[in-house]
Protein backbone atom coordinates (compact mmCIF):
# COMPACT_ATOMS: atom_id res chain seq x y z
CA UNK A 1 0.00 0.00 0.00
CA UNK A 2 1.04 3.40 -1.12
CA UNK A 3 0.22 6.90 0.42
CA UNK A 4 -0.40 9.62 -1.94
CA UNK A 5 1.83 12.57 -1.26
CA UNK A 6 -0.86 15.39 -1.71
CA UNK A 7 -2.51 13.54 1.17
CA UNK A 8 0.46 13.46 3.41
CA UNK A 9 1.06 17.52 2.96
CA UNK A 10 -2.89 17.79 3.47
CA UNK A 11 -1.95 15.94 7.29
CA UNK A 12 1.26 18.06 7.34
CA UNK A 13 -0.53 21.48 7.32
CA UNK A 14 -3.81 20.15 8.99
CA UNK A 15 -1.35 19.38 11.80
CA UNK A 16 0.78 22.74 11.39
CA UNK A 17 -2.37 24.50 11.17
CA UNK A 18 -3.44 22.76 15.01
CA UNK A 19 0.03 23.75 16.37
CA UNK A 20 -0.60 26.95 15.48
CA UNK A 21 -3.84 27.45 16.76
CA UNK A 22 -2.92 25.59 19.85
CA UNK A 23 0.32 28.41 20.22
CA UNK A 24 -1.64 31.21 20.31
CA UNK A 25 -4.79 30.21 22.31
CA UNK A 26 -2.00 29.69 25.03
CA UNK A 27 -0.72 32.92 24.36
CA UNK A 28 -4.30 34.55 24.55
CA UNK A 29 -4.89 32.52 28.16
CA UNK A 30 -1.46 34.04 29.33
CA UNK A 31 -2.67 37.43 28.57
CA UNK A 32 -5.75 36.55 30.35
CA UNK A 33 -4.63 35.55 33.14
CA UNK A 34 -2.04 38.53 33.31
CA UNK A 35 -5.03 41.02 32.68
CA UNK A 36 -6.50 43.20 35.66
CA UNK A 37 -9.93 42.29 36.98
CA UNK A 38 -12.52 44.82 35.34
CA UNK A 39 -10.06 45.06 31.96
CA UNK A 40 -11.49 43.34 29.18
CA UNK A 41 -10.04 41.89 25.57
CA UNK A 42 -11.60 42.89 22.48
CA UNK A 43 -10.90 39.94 19.97
CA UNK A 44 -10.20 39.92 16.56
CA UNK A 45 -10.90 36.48 15.42
CA UNK A 46 -13.12 34.51 17.71
CA UNK A 47 -12.29 31.26 16.36
CA UNK A 48 -9.70 31.18 18.76
CA UNK A 49 -11.89 31.03 21.81
CA UNK A 50 -13.27 27.44 20.36
CA UNK A 51 -13.08 24.11 20.02
CA UNK A 52 -14.87 23.01 16.83
CA UNK A 53 -16.14 19.51 16.28
CA UNK A 54 -17.62 18.83 13.12
CA UNK A 55 -20.72 19.41 14.56
CA UNK A 56 -20.63 22.26 17.20
CA UNK A 57 -17.84 24.33 18.59
CA UNK A 58 -16.94 24.44 22.42
CA UNK A 59 -15.32 26.87 24.52
CA UNK A 60 -11.58 25.91 24.52
CA UNK A 61 -10.35 28.11 27.01
CA UNK A 62 -10.72 27.86 31.20
CA UNK A 63 -14.12 29.43 31.85
CA UNK A 64 -12.85 31.18 34.76
CA UNK A 65 -10.87 33.76 31.87
CA UNK A 66 -14.36 34.47 29.70
CA UNK A 67 -14.61 36.87 31.88
CA UNK A 68 -11.93 39.20 30.94
CA UNK A 69 -13.59 39.03 27.69
CA UNK A 70 -15.97 41.67 25.76
CA UNK A 71 -18.14 39.40 23.65
CA UNK A 72 -19.94 42.21 21.92
CA UNK A 73 -19.07 40.84 18.77
CA UNK A 74 -18.84 37.76 19.32
CA UNK A 75 -21.46 34.74 17.81
CA UNK A 76 -22.82 32.08 20.02
CA UNK A 77 -23.49 30.58 16.83
CA UNK A 78 -23.26 26.50 16.86
CA UNK A 79 -21.51 26.82 20.52
CA UNK A 80 -22.38 24.67 23.35
CA UNK A 81 -22.83 26.38 25.87
CA UNK A 82 -25.12 23.97 28.00
CA UNK A 83 -24.48 24.15 32.11
CA UNK A 84 -22.62 27.76 31.35
CA UNK A 85 -22.80 30.24 33.85
CA UNK A 86 -22.83 33.44 31.94
CA UNK A 87 -22.70 35.96 35.31
CA UNK A 88 -20.08 38.14 34.70
CA UNK A 89 -19.26 37.96 30.96
CA UNK A 90 -19.58 41.28 29.26
CA UNK A 91 -21.45 42.11 26.39
CA UNK A 92 -22.89 38.80 25.54
CA UNK A 93 -25.97 38.33 22.95
CA UNK A 94 -27.62 35.38 21.75
CA UNK A 95 -30.09 34.08 19.64
CA UNK A 96 -31.49 30.73 20.93
CA UNK A 97 -32.26 29.50 17.54
CA UNK A 98 -28.67 29.35 16.90
CA UNK A 99 -27.03 27.90 19.30
CA UNK A 100 -25.97 24.36 19.46
CA UNK A 101 -28.99 22.04 19.22
CA UNK A 102 -31.47 24.67 20.55
CA UNK A 103 -30.39 23.46 24.21
CA UNK A 104 -30.42 26.00 26.61
CA UNK A 105 -30.55 23.48 30.01
CA UNK A 106 -28.78 23.89 33.41
CA UNK A 107 -27.64 27.66 32.32
CA UNK A 108 -27.63 31.09 34.15
CA UNK A 109 -28.12 33.92 32.21
CA UNK A 110 -27.63 36.76 34.11
CA UNK A 111 -26.20 39.53 31.86
CA UNK A 112 -27.35 37.68 28.60
CA UNK A 113 -29.22 39.53 25.98
CA UNK A 114 -31.49 37.83 24.19
CA UNK A 115 -31.74 38.58 20.07
CA UNK A 116 -34.17 35.97 18.76
CA UNK A 117 -37.55 34.02 19.88
CA UNK A 118 -37.61 30.46 22.01
CA UNK A 119 -39.85 28.53 19.43
CA UNK A 120 -38.16 24.89 19.65
CA UNK A 121 -36.05 25.40 22.56
CA UNK A 122 -34.72 22.90 24.89
CA UNK A 123 -35.22 24.46 29.15
CA UNK A 124 -34.40 22.88 31.55
CA UNK A 125 -33.16 23.75 35.17
CA UNK A 126 -32.57 27.20 33.19
CA UNK A 127 -32.00 30.63 35.12
CA UNK A 128 -33.24 33.67 33.50
CA UNK A 129 -32.27 35.84 36.60
CA UNK A 130 -30.41 39.23 35.31
CA UNK A 131 -31.04 39.23 31.63
CA UNK A 132 -33.26 40.90 29.28
CA UNK A 133 -35.08 40.40 25.75
CA UNK A 134 -36.69 36.77 26.64
CA UNK A 135 -39.80 36.74 25.47
CA UNK A 136 -41.30 33.27 25.65
CA UNK A 137 -44.43 31.60 24.06
CA UNK A 138 -44.99 28.40 26.31
CA UNK A 139 -46.63 27.01 23.01
CA UNK A 140 -43.78 27.09 21.47
CA UNK A 141 -41.03 25.87 23.96
CA UNK A 142 -39.39 22.04 23.09
CA UNK A 143 -42.41 19.77 24.64
CA UNK A 144 -44.01 22.49 26.76
CA UNK A 145 -42.16 22.21 29.16
CA UNK A 146 -40.71 24.51 31.64
CA UNK A 147 -39.67 22.51 34.20
CA UNK A 148 -37.44 23.63 37.03
CA UNK A 149 -36.67 26.98 35.22
CA UNK A 150 -36.39 30.15 37.10
CA UNK A 151 -38.59 32.73 34.52
CA UNK A 152 -36.81 36.64 36.33
CA UNK A 153 -36.79 39.17 33.93
CA UNK A 154 -39.29 36.65 31.17
CA UNK A 155 -41.79 38.09 29.55
CA UNK A 156 -44.76 35.21 28.10
CA UNK A 157 -46.26 36.06 24.97
CA UNK A 158 -48.59 32.78 24.78
CA UNK A 159 -50.91 30.68 27.20
CA UNK A 160 -49.98 27.45 29.42
CA UNK A 161 -52.25 24.90 27.81
CA UNK A 162 -50.40 21.50 28.01
CA UNK A 163 -47.16 23.11 29.50
CA UNK A 164 -45.38 21.69 32.33
CA UNK A 165 -44.24 23.98 35.11
CA UNK A 166 -42.61 21.42 37.87
CA UNK A 167 -40.78 23.36 40.37
CA UNK A 168 -41.14 26.41 37.55
CA UNK A 169 -40.26 29.99 39.66
CA UNK A 170 -41.91 32.77 37.98
CA UNK A 171 -40.74 35.34 40.59
CA UNK A 172 -39.99 38.40 38.75
CA UNK A 173 -41.83 37.75 35.36
CA UNK A 174 -44.37 39.34 33.43
CA UNK A 175 -47.60 38.26 31.03
CA UNK A 176 -47.66 34.78 32.51
CA UNK A 177 -51.50 33.92 32.26
CA UNK A 178 -52.27 30.63 34.15
CA UNK A 179 -55.57 28.37 33.59
CA UNK A 180 -55.21 25.59 35.85
CA UNK A 181 -57.69 23.67 34.20
CA UNK A 182 -55.25 23.34 31.31
CA UNK A 183 -51.73 23.32 32.47
CA UNK A 184 -50.28 19.44 32.04
CA UNK A 185 -48.24 19.61 35.43
CA UNK A 186 -47.44 22.29 37.81
CA UNK A 187 -45.27 21.00 40.84
CA UNK A 188 -44.45 22.86 43.62
CA UNK A 189 -44.32 25.44 41.12
CA UNK A 190 -44.00 29.39 42.77
CA UNK A 191 -46.62 31.29 40.69
CA UNK A 192 -45.80 35.04 41.93
CA UNK A 193 -46.34 37.49 39.13
CA UNK A 194 -48.64 34.72 37.65
CA UNK A 195 -52.59 35.82 36.78
CA UNK A 196 -54.31 32.48 37.71
CA UNK A 197 -57.83 31.59 35.95
CA UNK A 198 -59.44 29.40 38.62
CA UNK A 199 -60.60 26.16 37.43
CA UNK A 200 -64.31 26.87 39.10
CA UNK A 201 -65.04 30.40 37.92
CA UNK A 202 -62.35 31.39 35.43
CA UNK A 203 -62.18 34.97 37.38
CA UNK A 204 -58.13 35.77 36.55
CA UNK A 205 -56.64 35.93 40.11
CA UNK A 206 -53.02 36.94 41.43
CA UNK A 207 -51.66 34.78 43.83
CA UNK A 208 -50.07 36.01 47.03
CA UNK A 209 -46.03 36.66 46.80
CA UNK A 210 -44.63 33.32 47.15
CA UNK A 211 -47.88 31.03 46.26
CA UNK A 212 -46.81 27.53 45.77
CA UNK A 213 -48.90 25.00 43.41
CA UNK A 214 -49.16 21.66 44.59
CA UNK A 215 -49.96 18.77 42.61
CA UNK A 216 -51.72 19.56 39.92
CA UNK A 217 -52.25 17.97 36.81
CA UNK A 218 -54.89 17.98 34.00
CA UNK A 219 -56.36 14.67 35.81
CA UNK A 220 -57.12 16.47 39.18
CA UNK A 221 -60.54 18.06 39.62
CA UNK A 222 -59.82 19.61 42.70
CA UNK A 223 -57.16 21.91 43.99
Amino acid sequence: MSFNSQSLNGIRNSLEFYNRIKAERQKLINILESLEDGKYLTLSDANILFNESSSYKKFAIPERLLKKIDFSNISFDNVDIRGMDFTELKGVKINPQTVYAQNLSRCKFSGVEFIGPFDGIYLYETDFTGSKGAKINPQRVFEKDLSYCIFSGVEFIGPFDGATLLYADFTGSKGAIVDRKKVSYANSSILTNVEIIDYYDYEPKSPPPGFVLMELTRNKKHF
